[in-house]
């Protein structure tokens, strides 16, 4: 669900809703939260980075070359992450 607002889903379910997009709204946030009689529900926007694209893994030598499994592995921090092949086989 990225891009979901959760602060707004909050709010539609009755709770007070906080959606958090930068730093200087975090204070106001918890300041309000912390009077407030009903449930809260702060969504905090941390990155703008593209989560792991799952559809599109360039980790398997056998179709992509060592320099472009690294740059993959750096761009998201996925050194200990095995490939599908490799977990079948050692089922």
């Amino acid at each position: 669900m990225e891009g979901a607002d959760f602060g707004k889903v909050g709010e539609a379910l009755g709770a007070d809703g906080f959606t958090i997009t930068e730093f200087s709204q975090l204070r106001p946030a918890f300041d309000a939260a912390a009077k407030s009689t009903r449930p809260v529900v702060i969504d905090v926007k941390i990155s703008d980075k593209r989560p792991l694209p799952v559809e599109d893994l360039h980790l398997d030598p056998r179709l992509y070359s060592a320099e472009e499994i690294e740059s993959f592995k750096q761009k998201y921090e996925v050194h200990d992450m095995p490939v599908l092949h490799e977990i079948y086989e050692n089922l």
